[in-house]
């Protein structure tokens, strides 16, 4: 594994906030995932990536670090603030590149972006565009309506569809 992934970790565990019903994803977890799909040719350094319901900026930091265009949209003022800070210190410390960072309710905004990951939940108002895969990450095993979807393949707690209608 990158051993800058741990940095990362390590990183986001120090500067951690507070936020009621809000549970951080392990990068570590994600980093070894992410590295099994680009070892396997699913996803590519240089596509987009977009984190729904960013947080702290945490998998936007990962994805940006393993060479992704990545992005984050998150709606709560306070996380989305702080998502701001650490990102920025990480760009100046040039440990990550370029990112962005929108404040927005993702279900109201059309993704168009080639890798789209979610944590936790996947409302079924969210607007994917055909072909870009949808990586859907959660601790614990549950169910949605995936027409409209195909699925790829599935590592651990991680399922990657890709919007085939």
């Amino acid at each position: 594994m990158n051993p800058r992934i741990h940095l990362l970790q390590e990183y986001f565990t120090q500067n951690e906030l507070s936020v009621d019903n809000y549970i951080f994803s392990s990068l570590m977890d994600l980093g070894d995932l992410f590295e099994k799909l680009i070892s396997n040719g699913i996803i590519k350094e240089g596509q987009s990536f977009v984190d729904l319901g960013s947080g702290d900026g945490r998998v936007v930091a990962l994805a940006n670090l393993l060479g992704f265009n990545a992005s984050g949209i998150e709606l709560n003022d306070q996380l989305y603030k702080h998502s701001i800070k650490l990102l920025s210190s990480l760009k100046e410390k040039k440990i990550i590149g370029n990112f962005s960072i929108q404040k927005a309710d993702f279900t109201q905004v059309e993704l168009e972006y080639d890798i789209v990951f979610n944590f936790l939940t996947l409302p079924d108002e969210i607007k994917v565009k055909k072909g870009s895969l949808l990586l859907l990450y959660s601790l614990f095993p549950y169910e949605f309506d995936s027409s409209g979807f195909e699925e790829i393949v599935q590592f651990g707690n991680l399922r990657v569809l890709k919007r085939i209608v």
